[in-house]
C-alpha cells in the first residue's frame, strides 16, 4: 500500500530470476475502479557477475601420492547458473610451473 498525495512513488521487486528478461507496468486504482496500464517497460534484464570465490576449501593428504579437495560453493553465483568448477594445482604457491 502506497501513501496518496505524494509525486513519486516506488517498490521493489525481490527474488527475480536473472535469467529472464522483465516488463514492468503499474495501474492506478481509486474508489471507482483500475485506471489505465503505463507503458510497458523495455525489456529489462537484472546484473549479472562472475562467481565469487569457493568457500570452505579443505586439502588433506589421501595417499603419498594424492590430495583429497573439497570446497561448498560460493555464497554469491552471481545471478547465472554455475556450470563447472576449474582445480588447479602446482608445487609452486605461484602457479607457474603449470604442473596441473
Amino acid at each position: 500500500q502506497f501513501v496518496v498525495g505524494r509525486s513519486t512513488y516506488s517498490s521493489t521487486i525481490s527474488n527475480l530470476s536473472s535469467l529472464d528478461d522483465w516488463y514492468v507496468r503499474v495501474f492506478a486504482y481509486n474508489g471507482i475502479g483500475e485506471g489505465a496500464p503505463s507503458l510497458l517497460s523495455s525489456p529489462l534484464r537484472l546484473s549479472v557477475a562472475p562467481p565469487q570465490v569457493p568457500e570452505n576449501v579443505a586439502v588433506e593428504t589421501e595417499s603419498s601420492t594424492s590430495l583429497q579437495v573439497s570446497w561448498d560453493r560460493p555464497r554469491s553465483i552471481g545471478g547465472v547458473e554455475l556450470h563447472s568448477f576449474v582445480l588447479e594445482y602446482d608445487t609452486s604457491p605461484s602457479f607457474t610451473t603449470k604442473n596441473g
